[in-house]
């Protein structure tokens, strides 16, 4: 299994990357954990907290939300490259 920025046991790891990568305003954990294992989630998300790839956003409604910062950005892309690469 090809790792991208993604927890080795998280098998929602690329999905979740995937999403941030996408968005143009902070995902609602709700939103990243829809129809995935909560607890997966839940721990992926703390992996890049801890790492400083990801970071949780207030909001005002007091859902938390996360929005990958530049760092998680670049190696997120970066991995895709070469992963695109080696194809």
């Amino acid at each position: 299994m090809t790792s991208r920025f993604s927890d080795r046991r998280s098998t929602a790891g690329e999905d979740i990357a995937a999403r941030l990568l996408q968005a143009d305003e902070p995902v609602p954990f709700e939103e990243l954990a829809e129809g995935r294992d909560v607890a997966e989630v839940a721990a992926w998300l703390g992996n890049g907290v801890s790492d400083g790839l990801v970071e949780e956003v207030p909001g005002g409604d007091g859902r938390r939300r996360f929005k990958l910062r530049h760092r998680g950005e670049r190696i997120i892309t970066r991995a895709r490259r070469l992963t695109d690469r080696s194809r």
